[in-house]
C-alpha cells in the first residue's frame, strides 16, 4: 500500500527535488534518492517519472553542421569515392551491419568503429540555410511544422516533465544569443540561461539555494520535516562526517549542497584529455574545448538527476578552409570531432545505478545545424546545398542509418514516415516533421504506443521507429 507524505501539487515536486539535490550535494546520484522516496512515500513516490530519458540537443551553427558530416558521411561519399568529395579518406569509415538494411558509415577511429554497438540515424530532414548560430529560419531541423507543431528542445523537454530534476532543461548560450525553442510545448518548463558551460555549476548550486530557502517560512513546516527527514535517510548513505554535523542545523545542510553541487560538476582534466585521444586540440582549440566541457559537466548532471536536458552550440566556425588544411591536421581535427562524442558515451556507460543501468542507454543524442555544407565539392567547402541533416543517437527506439539519400548536392531523397522508404515526392516539410516526432519517441523511452507524441505530431511515423526492443 502506498504511503501519503500529506504533500500535494507543487510542494510535493519540490519535495522530490530537494530529495534529488541533497542526494545529488552528497555524490550519491538519482538511485540513494529513488530509495528515500520509496521508504517515505512508497513505489508511487519514488517512481515520479523514470520512463524518460535524458537529452543533448547539440546546435552546430554557422556552418557546423559539416562536422558532423566528418563522423557519419552519405553512403555514396564512401561507396562512389571522388577527389572532390568533402570527406578525408574512405578507408578511414567502417559500413555498419543493420538489420533493416539502411546504409550507415561510422568513422573509424584509434582502430574501431565509434558507437560500434549503438548506431546513430541520419534523417535528410530540414533546408540547408546559411548562416546562424541557432537556426529559426523556415523549415530547419528543429521545429514541426506539418501534423502538429513545435521546437523539438521544448517538446522533448514536455516529456521529460515527470524526472524529479532540480534544472529541467538548460540552454548554454553564445555571445548572448540563445537557442530558439518557440513554437514553445504547453507544459514545457522555461529553459534555464547559462553564458557558458562552467556557468552550469552556480546555476545549479544557486537552484539549490532557492529551493531549500522555500523551507524556512512557518507555512512550510510540514514540507520542511518531510525535507529533513529524507536528508536523515540520504545521511545514512552519505557516510559523511560533514553531512552528519548538517543534522543539527538545516541551515548547515543548505550550504552543503551548495558546496557539494559545484565539486561534483566541476570537469575533470585528465577525462578531457582522454575523451581527445591525448589531442593538443583540447587545450589549445577553444572550438573543442568548449564542446568538451559542455559535454562534461552535462553528463555529471545527467549521473546526479539534476537536469533532463542541456542545449548547446558547438563549432560554430564557418569552416571554408577546413580542407586546404594539411592533411594530417583536417584528420586530427575531424577524429578529435568523433573522439570526444564517443568519449561521452564511453564514460556514460560506465555510469550503473543500484539496478545495473547504464547512463549512456539512457541519453538521445541529437545534432541540428543551419547548414552542412555540401559534401560533393571540397573547394572552400561550399554552403550550397539543397538539403539538410538530422543526426540522432535514438537508442535503438530510432531505426538507424540513413533514412533518405543524397546523391549530389542538387537534389534530396526525402522518405514517406509511414513506412521509412526513400520517396522523392514526399513534401520536405513532412519528412523533417516526422524526424523531429521520432527524435521525440526516443527522449520519451521508446514503448508500444506513439501516443505521447501525438500532442506535437499526429500522423504515422511508425516505419522509421522501433516500437519494441528485444
Amino acid at each position: 500500500m502506498t504511503k501519503d507524505i500529506g504533500l500535494r501539487g507543487a510542494s510535493r515536486r519540490d519535495f522530490v527535488r530537494g530529495v534529488f539535490a541533497a542526494s545529488a550535494a552528497l555524490g550519491l546520484g538519482p538511485a540513494r534518492a529513488y530509495d528515500v522516496l520509496e521508504k517515505m512515500g512508497g513505489s508511487a513516490l519514488a517512481d515520479t517519472g523514470t520512463t524518460s530519458n535524458k537529452f543533448v540537443h547539440c546546435i552546430l551553427g554557422n556552418g557546423a553542421g559539416s562536422m558532423a558530416t566528418t563522423m557519419f558521411p552519405l553512403p555514396i561519399l564512401i561507396e562512389s569515392p571522388n577527389a572532390m568529395f568533402s570527406i578525408d579518406d574512405p578507408a578511414k569509415y567502417a559500413k555498419m551491419t543493420l538489420a533493416n538494411g539502411n546504409k550507415m558509415y561510422h568513422r573509424v577511429v584509434d582502430g574501431k568503429p565509434i558507437f560500434e554497438k549503438r548506431p546513430w540515424t541520419a534523417f535528410i530532414s530540414g533546408v540547408a540555410q546559411a548562416h546562424s548560430n541557432f537556426p529559426a529560419f523556415a523549415n530547419n531541423n528543429s521545429n514541426i511544422s506539418v501534423g502538429g507543431t513545435g521546437e523539438m528542445s521544448s517538446c522533448a523537454s514536455a516529456l521529460q516533465n515527470t524526472q524529479a530534476a532540480l534544472v529541467p532543461l538548460i540552454s548554454i548560450q553564445r555571445g548572448g544569443a540563445a537557442a530558439n525553442l518557440n513554437p514553445v510545448a504547453p507544459g514545457a518548463p522555461a529553459a534555464a540561461q547559462v553564458a557558458n558551460a562552467d556557468a552550469m555549476v552556480s546555476l545549479f548550486s544557486s537552484a539549490a539555494s532557492r529551493l531549500m530557502a522555500r523551507l524556512q517560512p512557518a507555512v512550510n513546516q510540514t514540507l520542511f520535516q518531510q525535507y529533513y527527514t529524507a536528508f536523515l535517510g540520504l545521511a545514512v548513505y552519505g557516510d559523511k562526517p560533514t553531512y552528519a554535523r548538517a543534522k543539527s542545523d538545516a541551515k548547515v545542510a543548505l550550504s552543503l549542497v551548495v558546496k557539494n553541487l559545484a565539486s561534483q560538476l566541476q570537469p575533470d582534466p585528465m577525462q578531457l584529455q582522454r575523451w581527445a585521444g591525448g589531442s593538443t586540440l583540447i587545450a589549445t582549440d577553444n572550438k573543442f574545448t568548449d564542446m568538451a566541457r559542455s559535454l562534461s559537466i552535462g553528463l555529471n548532471a545527467f549521473k546526479l538527476g539534476l537536469t533532463s536536458q542541456i542545449i548547446f552550440n558547438a563549432f560554430n566556425n564557418d569552416p571554408h578552409g577546413h580542407w586546404a588544411q594539411t592533411a594530417a591536421q583536417y584528420t586530427e581535427q575531424n577524429d578529435v570531432f568523433s573522439r570526444i562524442w564517443n568519449g561521452f558515451y564511453t564514460d556514460a556507460d560506465a555510469i550503473v545505478d543500484s539496478q545495473g543501468r547504464k547512463l549512456g542507454d539512457h541519453i538521445v543524442s541529437a545534432f541540428t545545424n543551419d547548414t552542412p555544407k555540401t559534401p560533393f565539392n571540397r573547394v572552400n567547402w561550399g554552403d550550397g546545398n539543397t538539403a539538410n541533416y538530422l543526426y540522432v543517437q535514438g537508442l535503438g527506439h530510432i531505426q538507424p542509418g540513413w533514412i533518405g539519400d543524397q546523391l549530389n548536392q542538387n537534389s534530396r531523397i526525402n522518405f514517406d514516415p509511414a513506412t521509412g522508404k526513400q520517396n522523392a515526392a514526399v513534401a520536405t516539410t513532412l519528412s523533417t516533421s516526422a524526424s523531429i516526432a521520432a527524435t521525440l519517441f526516443a527522449v520519451n523511452g521508446g514503448g508500444p504506443s506513439t501516443d505521447p507524441i501525438r500532442p506535437f505530431f499526429s500522423l504515422d511515423f511508425s516505419g522509421i521507429i522501433n516500437k519494441s526492443l528485444t
